[in-house]
């Protein structure tokens, strides 16, 4: 009988370094939901920020910036910012 192995994430999850936005929220003790709340967006564009999926238009992205505490700049790059 062989042994079952385990089920592993896929490759690109894998060893991923957290996201700014992510390690900053979580320092602050915050979940995605309350930092969606706090900054006026969804919970789906905070989850689609921190795994890269999107980025963020700048409005969207100071309001995150003024709420984590963070310049823009150390959270979002100027090259991945939205218009």
């Amino acid at each position: 009988m062989s042994a079952k192995l385990p089920i592993m994430s896929k490759p690109s999850q894998v060893n991923r370094t957290p996201s700014p936005c992510r390690i900053a929220r979580t320092a602050l003790g915050l979940t995605q939901a309350e930092l969606a709340e706090m900054s006026g967006v969804s919970l789906r564009t905070i989850g689609n920020l921190e795994r890269g999926k999107t980025r963020p238009r700048s409005v969207i992205a100071f309001r995150i910036s003024r709420e984590l505490g963070v310049p823009v700049g150390k959270l979002f790059p100027p090259e991945n910012l939205g218009k």
